[in-house]
């Protein structure tokens, strides 16, 4: 069903996506209060540690070494929350208010398509809300590659309707998750040259 070199592929934009992070919360830590960092980091690590153990799930059963569900099962209810808080981060940078919010811990649902459902919009206000900050900075480049992220990232959640026991969707799936996120660590990087131009 998987191959080892589909599976090491898996790996990439999971890496893409983690540097990208690191570079954005450089680019956040003024704007930051504790409680705000804590749902990025929540946020950032609940999607690449989803996107790890879902690319361990497929070497392992490439290598033939074992099937572990429980490693599959996890990525959908995990990125979706993730993303989630992802996004809630994003839209508390535009509040100009600084009192701590009191959130409900989210719940791992078993309806498939509501946790899609739960991601897209993650991804949308995660993505665009980059895209937002990009354009008030001035950084064109930087705001149509969040644009672009944002776009190849709905793809991937109409893509997690199919049928991913065929290796076409999965290799389709692999390129788009890996444009996606490389898209968001250039622009992650456009942004933070921006700032850092700005403060200059």
């Amino acid at each position: 069903m998987y191959s080892i070199s589909m599976a090491i592929v898996d790996y990439v934009p999971v890496f893409i996506y983690g540097y990208a992070m690191v570079l954005l919360r450089r680019f956040f830590n003024p704007m930051t209060n504790q409680f705000k960092f804590v749902l990025l980091a929540l946020g950032s690590f609940g999607v690449f540690f989803a996107g790890f153990f879902k690319a361990t799930y497929k070497l392992l059963i490439a290598l033939h070494i074992a099937e572990v569900p429980a490693l599959s099962n996890l990525f959908l209810p995990m990125q979706a929350v993730s993303f989630l808080l992802c996004g809630l981060f994003v839209l508390l940078i535009f509040c100009q208010r600084n009192k701590a919010y009191a959130l409900a811990a989210p719940f791992f649902l078993n309806y498939k398509m509501l946790l899609v459902a739960l991601m897209v919009a993650g991804v949308l206000t995660f993505d665009l809300g980059l895209a937002v900050l990009a354009a008030k900075r001035k950084s064109k480049r930087g705001m149509w590659l969040f644009i672009l992220a944002c776009f190849l990232s709905l793809m991937m959640g109409y893509l997690s309707g199919k049928d991913f026991t065929l290796a076409v969707f999965n290799w389709i799936a692999e390129i788009i998750n890996t444009l996606a996120q490389l898209f968001l660590l250039l622009g992650s990087i456009q942004l933070l040259k921006t700032e850092k131009a700005r403060k200059a």
